[in-house]
């Protein structure tokens, strides 16, 4: 019995050590299962990163698109243009009033000779039919009647010449007026569309800048996206390090509840073994208190 009892303490002892070895092996591998979720959560944060570097990536391409189409949209200012259109406009403006100023004049001169020539006329008429001189009531000679009529008449054929020379030049002052009238108008259309591209120079020149600064976040953007990428590559990569784990955590389970059983049993069994050498013992005794008490008998 006390050799099957110490056999059954290192049966249990040996039992108690594979136990605890299967749970410090269990331990190991809860750590770096642990170990592993660190990298999961990584990865997890990353993915998130990098998704929301891809969205603003998207839109700020999409911003710089529409700049570059705006942009498109807009005409450079020419200073020298403008300075050329300034110039001529002046000139045209002036010229146009010089017209402006002798278009007048000569419809003045023209109303005065016009009023003249029917003064004439009226006058040629009157001398025509006059009999008496008013003033003395004499009879007009025909030969001094005569004489008036041809003055007025050579006065009228030099008033009609200036006519048709004033209304010539007046059609002709006219048609220079609004030529350059028309093409003030022409300028000053210009000129303003330069200024409209001038007044915008300002705005065009921050949309500049900020196209720029949308290309330097795109670039720190996709330099972000390639670390990020990195990044997951290398963490997935390590975690092929721990595939092993999920198959390794149930083989130990098994293992370990094995253990756990046959450390019971084994204990059970040196449970047993204890109770059958204690019985033992006190039949022993018993049986050497009985010896005893006969031999005293005897005596």
């Amino acid at each position: 019995l006390l050799k099957k009892k110490i056999n059954s303490e290192l049966n249990a002892k040996k039992t108690l050590e594979e136990r605890e070895k299967c749970e410090a092996e269990i331990k190991v591998i809860e750590e770096k299962t642990n170990e592993r979720t660190i990298f999961e959560k990584e990865i997890e944060k990353a993915n998130i990163l990098l998704s929301t570097k891809k969205d603003n990536l998207i839109s700020i391409r999409e911003d710089g698109e529409n700049l570059s189409k705006t942009l498109k949209q807009y005409t450079l200012f020419d200073e020298n243009l403008y300075n050329v259109i300034s110039k001529e406009l002046n000139e045209k403006k002036s010229l146009a009033e010089k017209y402006s100023v002798r278009s007048t004049e000569i419809s003045s001169n023209l109303k005065s000779i016009y009023n003249e020539r029917s003064a004439l006329t009226k006058k040629k008429e009157t001398i025509f039919n006059i009999v008496f001189c008013p003033t003395c009531l004499q009879d007009v000679p025909h030969v001094h009647k005569h004489n008036i009529l041809n003055e007025t008449e050579q006065r009228i054929s030099e008033i009609n010449k200036t006519v048709s020379e004033l209304e010539k030049d007046g059609k002709q002052t006219s048609e220079d007026f609004f030529r350059y009238a028309a093409e003030v108008k022409n300028l000053e259309q210009a000129k303003l569309q330069l200024e409209i591209r001038k007044s915008q120079v300002a705005q065009i020149e921050k949309m500049k800048e900020k196209k720029i600064e949308l290309e330097k976040n795109t670039l720190v953007i996709e330099k972000d996206i390639g670390l990020l990428n990195e990044h997951i590559i290398n963490l997935k990569n390590k975690l092929l390090i721990f595939s092993p784990l999920d198959a390794n955590f149930r083989k130990q389970e098994r293992v370990l509840k094995e253990a756990i059983a046959k450390e019971k049993s084994a204990f059970i069994n040196l449970a047993e073994i204890k109770k059958e050498i204690e019985l033992t013992q006190k039949d022993i005794e018993f049986r050497t208190v009985e010896i005893k008490k006969k031999e005293e008998k005897q005596k």
